[in-house]
């Protein structure tokens, strides 16, 4: 249980954690969709959610709610996504981002090893300056001209091929 008390430091996780599964939001506007994430991080074994402090990074009643009890097991880290991005670079965690039309399809990409994803916001994608810090980009394969998912849907599409994968393993 992640004590709200006491703050973990990405820093503090990547020296315990081998081969740590950090993910990395841009920008969230909603809490409901932070809930929802880190309730999905809970049930597929994320060590950190990342977010940045410009858009919603606490837990508040809403995001604890709906959560359904990740919000107490899975630690939430408020902090610039470029500091986050050296502290990953300099442990040799792959980042991989997340773009509509970047990359490969997520199930094509290896996800079992230690490794970042960094997703976008609710209103746009990853800017220019974070693309440049990814090592590789996946993205999920649309139908129609939808060009993407709810910023929840795809982090639960991700993490849980990424479980899928490692029970092949």
């Amino acid at each position: 249980v992640v004590d709200p008390g006491e703050m973990i430091s990405l820093k503090e996780i990547l020296a315990k954690k081998r081969d740590p599964l950090i993910i990395m939001f841009n920008r969230l506007d909603y809490e409901q969709n932070l809930g929802a994430i880190l309730r999905t991080a809970w049930g597929s074994d994320v060590d950190a959610v990342i977010v940045n402090p410009s858009g919603i990074h606490e837990v508040t009643p809403v995001v604890s709610k709906v959560s359904m009890g990740g919000a107490a097991f899975v630690p939430l880290i408020s902090m610039s996504l470029f500091q986050a991005l050296d502290q990953l670079k300099d442990a040799a965690v792959e980042v991989v981002g997340v773009e509509v039309g970047q990359g490969s399809p997520y199930f094509q990409k290896d996800l079992t090893k230690g490794i970042a994803i960094l997703f976008g916001g609710e209103a746009a994608g990853l800017s220019q300056p974070l693309m440049e810090r990814c090592n590789s980009f996946i993205n999920i394969p649309m139908i129609g001209t939808l060009a993407s998912l709810n910023v929840s849907v795809a982090t639960a599409i991700v993490l849980f091929d990424r479980l899928r994968q490692k029970s092949l393993g």
